[in-house]
């Protein structure tokens, strides 16, 4: 037996005064929103793996024996707007990620860890890939 609420409804599809999407739209609104998360934890990736080569190629242990010289030079190469953008784009991924599939289920310190965790191993592969 269904209710007054559905007979309003269906009656409404029926005489054409609201119309219902078709499944392909979900499908592909699903799909980019999946996208969107991939492509930000990848650049997030990228972003931090130009952070880990700044650490690798200046090391800053020896650099910092340099004195104020040092310092300077740390403070003035260090790549601050890589490290924003993993940071932000991190942000971005765990936002994204909470809105694919049942992950609203999910809570956010999970979201969090697997969304830092793929962007992890993601920074580690693109890291032995560039050599």
């Amino acid at each position: 037996m269904r209710n007054k609420t559905e007979e309003i409804i269906l009656e409404k599809i029926r005489s054409g005064e609201v119309k219902m999407k078709p499944k392909w739209r979900f499908e592909v609104e699903k799909k980019s929103v999946a996208a969107v998360w991939l492509l930000c934890v990848a650049v997030a990736a990228v972003s931090a793996m130009s952070v880990v080569m700044f650490w690798q190629i200046y090391n800053p242990i020896d650099v910092l024996g340099f004195g104020e010289v040092g310092q300077q030079l740390l403070l003035e190469d260090f790549p601050y707007y890589w490290l924003a953008g993993a940071i932000i784009l991190l942000v971005v991924g765990v936002w994204t990620f909470s809105r694919i599939g049942d992950n609203y289920k999910k809570s956010t310190m999970s979201i969090l860890l697997t969304t830092a965790v793929i962007t992890i191993v993601l920074t580690i592969l693109f890291r032995f890939v560039a050599g």
